[in-house]
């Protein structure tokens, strides 16, 4: 069964400047950047509501149609307004579902520890790792379970 990729809304941008691409924002649409290795950058901008909900699905390869070509991406960079948290840009990376790329995946823990039971602290270190694999590969989340953690156990990354 073929994967569905979460579809992202874009148009080519042509212009640039400060006063323009506020009015790009009032009018609903964040500036980004499409780009890949050997190809020229390509200007875009996203629908915002459009972009908002592909952020939430957790997916990590979207499906975007540029001049009648589908591509795949993957979302490499987001900048945030350091005040109100609202998206101000985006980079868009061409994915290859034939190529190999680093993600990074949260890790998810899963039970309860039994030394957590027994009084002791749980403190996760790592909430994320990056890992290797193709884009059509990508698990959402590595669940790890710690229902059999002891106090003063640990669990590292070669056990995951």
């Amino acid at each position: 069964m073929a994967q569905e990729y979460e579809q992202i809304n874009v148009g080519k941008r042509t212009h640039k400047g400060k006063a323009k691409v506020r009015a790009l924002r009032r009018d609903g649409k964040i500036p980004g950047v499409y780009y890949y290795h050997g190809e020229e950058n390509v200007d875009l901008e996203i629908d915002k509501k459009n972009l908002y909900h592909a952020l939430s699905t957790g997916q990590h390869v979207f499906e975007v149609t540029m001049n009648g070509e589908t591509q795949y991406v993957m979302i490499k960079a987001v900048q945030y307004h350091p005040v109100t948290d609202e998206v101000m840009h985006v980079d868009l990376m061409r994915v290859r579902r034939s190529e190999k790329m680093t993600f990074t995946i949260p890790i998810v823990l899963q039970g309860e520890a039994i030394g957590v039971e027994e009084g002791g602290v749980l403190s996760q270190i790592l909430t994320a790792i990056d890992i290797n694999c193709l884009p059509t590969n990508v698990p959402e989340s590595i669940n790890v379970d710690i229902s059999d953690l002891e106090l003063n156990s640990t669990i590292s990354i070669v056990d995951i």
